[in-house]
């Protein structure tokens, strides 16, 4: 599974089962050469995260401006693996910050149904 800014579909914990069998993958690129390389098609599976604030120094604060631990992280934690997501960011000096930016958030995206749920959640926080 590629996590993909510029996908159609949205990551939701019921991706679960797909992620354990084939992975998940973050791209990294710059956010200004995003737009191009997403552009293409990497994989029949791909997902894009609902909205976060990112907390790396390049983007604090930002939403949806998340480097590709963040995402990464983010997609564990949506998908209900948050320990593997805590150990990830850990290396880096920010990176709990993330989770305590977004605890309420991805806590809400990891009881998600469906995109309507994910959608509404969204709207409640950003």
């Amino acid at each position: 599974m590629v996590l993909n800014p510029f996908a159609t579909t949205i990551l939701l914990p019921s991706d679960h089962d797909v992620a354990v069998r084939h992975g998940i993958c973050a791209i990294d690129c710059s956010w200004e050469k995003a737009e191009p390389v997403f552009k293409r098609r990497f994989s029949r599976c791909e997902r894009k995260l609902p909205i976060l604030l990112a907390a790396n120094p390049t983007n604090y604060a930002q939403a949806g401006l998340l480097s590709s631990v963040e995402a990464l992280a983010a997609a564990l934690s949506i998908l209900g693996v948050r320990r593997r997501a805590i150990e990830m960011l850990s290396l880096f000096k920010w990176g709990p910050t993330f989770l305590t930016l977004n605890r309420e958030p991805l806590d809400d995206y990891a009881r998600a149904r469906n995109a309507g749920d994910v959608e509404e959640i969204q709207r409640s926080y950003f």
